[in-house]
């Protein structure tokens, strides 16, 4: 069950000179499933010790890490593609672009067709958080 609350923002239109309050949907964000968590789920449900387990993700993690800083992509089966990314300033002549224009290098995952079907058919509820 995916569980969401609303958001107050301000924010200032261009051109006027106050804020306007405006609301938005936000996921509520359980607790994090911790990779200790994982390991313990995966654990109970195979042959597999906890220690074993850890120690297979920790590898996975590993190769992932150094396929990604290799400019390389990694199926993650049918959770989707990770995909290094970069963010660079706009140039106005090719030559320009060089490694200084680079501004960010980050990660982004594709989801898989079937995660984003899951996740359209998940139901969905409105929370009320204790502090609003």
């Amino acid at each position: 069950m995916i569980e969401y609350y609303i958001k107050e923002q301000e924010f200032k239109q261009f051109g006027e000179n106050e804020n306007k309050k405006r609301y938005f949907a936000r996921i509520d964000e359980k607790t994090m499933l911790d990779t200790d968590e994982l390991c313990q789920r995966v654990a109970d449900c195979s042959t597999l010790a906890k220690p074993e387990m850890r120690l297979a993700i920790d590898m996975a993690c590993d190769m992932i890490y150094e396929a990604l800083k290799g400019g390389r992509s990694v199926r993650l089966g049918d959770l989707g593609v990770l995909h290094p990314t970069i963010k660079s300033k706009i140039c106005e002549r090719k030559e320009d672009v060089t490694i200084d224009t680079i501004t960010d290098i980050t990660c982004s995952i594709r989801l898989s067709e079937k995660l984003k079907k899951a996740l359209r058919n998940e139901h969905v509820r409105k929370i009320t958080l204790p502090n609003s």
